[in-house]
């Protein structure tokens, strides 16, 4: 009904009492509308006037992740643009939140509505669902084009210009990279946000550009805190590395000297960081299951894809799986001081609409963490979060380590759970980004080389995967995540994964046996698929992303696979 009055504005926009009666018509519709249409006006009218009365940003995301797709947001948000109560400002808060929250549905509404969108609004929002989606429909040119424009705008500037060098690298737009670095002063480089640099620096490494990078890399670093260049030790120089690491590039030592230089805020924090990190990594053994720095021992990371070879070549069962944060669905989260409880709930509420678009049944939900806990339990390869991850993820230098984000606390919870849900016992253990490492295109074609047979488990076809191999492939074809659903022309209509697994686990039982290689991109779902093919003798890894990066579509930051 609301949508119905709208049609009338146009007649109400001049002189003052046309503007009270606007007013009324639009409090009269958000009357009429679901309550949490009145927490939203609310919402954007408090950001219109700038106070603080207890409706935080993080409140307002948590609203648009619980809230039903059916909520017709685009209603309001015209009823407050028409009647001025939506300026760029609060719209632009209204869309970074929506994002948080992975509500890409309000976004893409926003976005193709005409809602009369400032067009530097329209234009950052645009590049920045790109940058989320890996799918980049912008050319080079536009994408620069949209970097000149949007660094004129002062509420777009740092974070406009992370994300169009951020596209440039994975356009491989060589020169405009380089062109963009050639417009930004010194101080805007040293405020390029950690993972853009990262990307950027090995990425002129990889073309030709390595005294660039180099002199790049070592004039950004060089004047950070220490305790923030531990996050560049992959860009360096190993000398410059050793010397920012404090003497190794082996994995504990790493450790010790970032406990050592971290600056907790308190000693609460301190207490959280040395229980939930330190604690946990130091209960891996050093022994030969020991391959957690395949990052930096290049052996290390041969002697593990020989073992996974191996596997292959002798027809012997192996399963590889990989923890990151989001798998923390899967475990008790940890008690942490100076957290409610209520904060883990919200984070995997996200996770659901990510990975489902909507959230199971409470029994569906316990029955997939208690056979996803069993998957791992079952595998032979536990990817785990390394200390790299953490350094990465560590935040602003001074702040709670755990409060800094959803990501922290996931990796905090896997963590908490070595030696208990998550065995170390008869483990071979590795980084979770071990997929970044191994399964490139060349590594892929070695194991497929190897294989009898091979099982593709993806939301990408073969065609798409762009797989060669002489063995047999037959392809299942899962429901993808939010990042690709439009890529891969999912609708509203489209059974989710959560819908599809159980009868595509049978059928993935189906095709295997010893010698068939099966590889998997499936997310927390896909351990399920991993420990049902090793239970019939295949070899199944979780390479993860590694196949949409094969599908032409970059969906990961750069710093992780660029």
């Amino acid at each position: 009904m609301a949508a119905a009055q709208f049609a009338n504005l146009g007649a109400l926009r001049a002189g003052v009492v046309a503007r009270l009666l606007l007013r009324k018509l639009v409090d009269t519709s958000l009357r009429m509308m679901p309550a949490a249409s009145l927490r939203l006006a609310a919402y954007v009218q408090m950001r219109n006037r700038e106070l603080n009365a207890g409706n935080s940003a993080a409140t307002f995301e948590t609203l648009l992740a619980k809230s039903d797709v059916s909520l017709r947001h685009i209603d309001v948000l015209n009823l407050l643009k028409a009647a001025g109560c939506l300026p760029e400002e609060s719209l632009h808060q209204y869309l970074t939140a929506a994002l948080n929250a992975r509500r890409i549905d309000l976004i893409d509404s926003v976005l193709e509505n005409k809602l009369h969108l400032k067009t530097d609004t329209r234009l950052f929002h645009d590049l920045r669902l790109q940058q989320f989606r890996g799918d980049i429909r912008f050319n080079g040119k536009e994408i620069f084009d949209a970097f000149v424009r949007l660094r004129r705008n002062s509420r777009y500037r740092k974070e406009a210009t992370n994300i169009a060098a951020d596209l440039l690298v994975r356009g491989n737009q060589t020169g405009l990279v380089e062109k963009l670095f050639g417009t930004l002063s010194a101080s805007e480089i040293a405020n390029l946000n950690p993972a853009t640099l990262l990307g950027c620096v090995r990425f002129f490494s990889g073309n030709n550009l390595a005294e660039r990078a180099a002199n790049l890399s070592k004039s950004y670093v060089d004047g950070l805190p220490p305790e923030k260049q531990l996050y560049y030790l992959e860009i360096l120089t190993e000398s410059h590395a050793k010397s920012v690491a404090g003497g190794s590039l082996e994995w504990r030592p790493i450790l010790k000297r970032m406990a050592a230089l971290y600056s907790a805020a308190d000693a609460v924090d301190r207490g959280n960081f040395e229980r939930l990190v330190v604690g946990p990594f130091n209960r891996i053994k050093a022994d030969s299951s020991d391959f957690m720095n395949i990052r930096f021992d290049i052996p290390k990371r041969q002697a593990l894809f020989a073992r996974i070879a191996n596997a292959l070549k002798t027809e012997q069962p192996l399963a590889l799986v990989r923890l990151g944060d989001g798998e923390a669905y899967g475990y008790p989260s940890t008690p942490i001081d100076g957290l409610e409880d209520k904060v883990f709930d919200e984070d995997n509420e996200i996770r659901e609409r990510c990975w489902w678009a909507k959230p199971p049944q409470a029994s569906k939900r316990e029955e997939i963490k208690a056979r996803f806990r069993k998957s791992i339990a079952d595998s032979d390869i536990i990817g785990l979060p390394s200390v790299y991850r953490i350094i990465r993820e560590r935040g602003a230098v001074g702040s709670r380590f755990v409060q800094h984000g959803a990501t922290q606390r996931g990796l905090a919870t896997v963590l908490s759970r070595l030696g208990l849900d998550i065995p170390l016992e008869n483990k071979i253990l590795t980084e979770e980004r071990c997929h970044q490492l191994l399964f490139d295109r060349n590594g892929i074609k070695q194991l497929c080389a190897a294989a009898r047979k091979i099982v593709v488990v993806s939301c990408w076809t073969r065609q798409q995967l762009s797989l060669a191999a002489q063995a047999p492939v037959y392809e299942i074809v899962i429901p993808g995540s939010l990042k690709v659903a439009k890529a891969t022309g999912m609708t509203a209509d489209t059974p989710t994964l959560l819908e599809t697994f159980d009868r595509q686990v049978e059928e993935l039982e189906q095709q295997c046996s010893p010698g068939c290689l099966v590889l998997v991109g499936a997310g927390l779902l896909g351990k399920i698929f991993i420990a049902s093919a090793r239970a019939k003798g295949a070899v199944a890894l979780d390479v993860g992303a590694a196949l949409d990066y094969f599908a032409g579509h970059k969906t990961r930051s750069l710093a992780d696979f660029g």
